[in-house]
């Protein structure tokens, strides 16, 4: 099963594998976006010895409040006041995306969606119409994602995002580390941020990140000025959340030319 030891522990530990498998044993640059930003820094801080540079994009610490933004915003009174501001989250720039979103949920559940779509998620189908359900819940759930990670959607295609498979997988694993708070202690990043202050670390975020707002690259970068660390570049791009806009891919291609070989 998919998610048959699927959790950060054995992530790390699949990362030091694909060090032994490739033959690395001294330093090595770490690149991660959004989930893959978190996985890195926890990789640093476990392994700081094994780390030559951290390269993060759309920093992402999986903080209780990160994920109301993204997932519950007004879902609890929107069906009395669907277009009402009534709680900050990523829905106010996506008002029809996320209206297909929340509709997936009976209105009596919306006080936790993401309770209510890993129920879906972790049922067993006992008939086809069931298996429809759990299908549809994880399209929503994935194509609501993949349609905030731009700042403007391409198109109305939400490609890779809303086909069954891929659906399926992405949400059910999301939910899945959601809903035990990444296998991490809260605030486990920010709280262990001194054990990466002597590596270079390189942040590039899109101002207009829907999925990790930029205020969690601020919260990491005050972490580390609390231990008189300072990133070694910090860039804010006018871009979302994909690691494809623009702007973006610019920053991060500079940052990776200009590190420095490791022997």
């Amino acid at each position: 099963m998919a998610l048959t030891r699927n959790d950060t522990d054995h992530l790390v530990d699949d990362i030091n594998k694909l060090r032994d498998a490739l033959g690395i044993t001294g330093k090595m640059h770490v690149f991660g976006g959004s989930w893959g930003s978190t996985l890195a820094l926890v990789y640093g801080i476990r392994h700081p010895d094994k780390v030559a540079s951290l390269i993060l994009r759309g920093i992402f610490l999986g903080a209780t409040e990160d994920l109301l933004y993204m997932y519950q915003g007004n879902a609890a009174t929107f069906a009395d006041a669907p277009y009402a501001l009534t709680e900050p989250g990523s829905y106010v720039a996506y008002p029809d995306e996320w209206k297909a979103f929340v509709e997936e949920i009976p209105a009596d559940q919306r006080g936790d969606m993401m309770a209510a779509y890993k129920a879906i998620f972790d049922m067993i189908p006992a008939n086809d119409a069931d298996r429809a359900r759990q299908l549809r819940a994880a399209v929503a759930w994935s194509v609501w994602e993949g349609t905030i990670s731009n700042m403007v959607p391409q198109d109305s295609d939400p490609g890779k995002f809303g086909e069954a498979d891929f659906a399926l997988c992405f949400a059910q694993i999301e939910a899945h580390f959601f809903a035990n708070g990444l296998f991490l202690e809260p605030d486990y990043i920010v709280g262990h941020v001194d054990r990466i202050a002597a590596i270079p670390t390189h942040i590039v975020h899109g101002r207009f990140d829907q999925v990790c707002p930029l205020t969690q690259a601020s919260r990491l970068v005050a972490a580390m000025a609390t231990v008189g660390a300072t990133p070694a570049s910090y860039v804010k791009t006018n871009a979302g959340h994909s690691a494809m806009e623009a702007q973006t891919v610019l920053a991060l291609t500079a940052i990776m030319d200009g590190l420095a070989p490791i022997a």
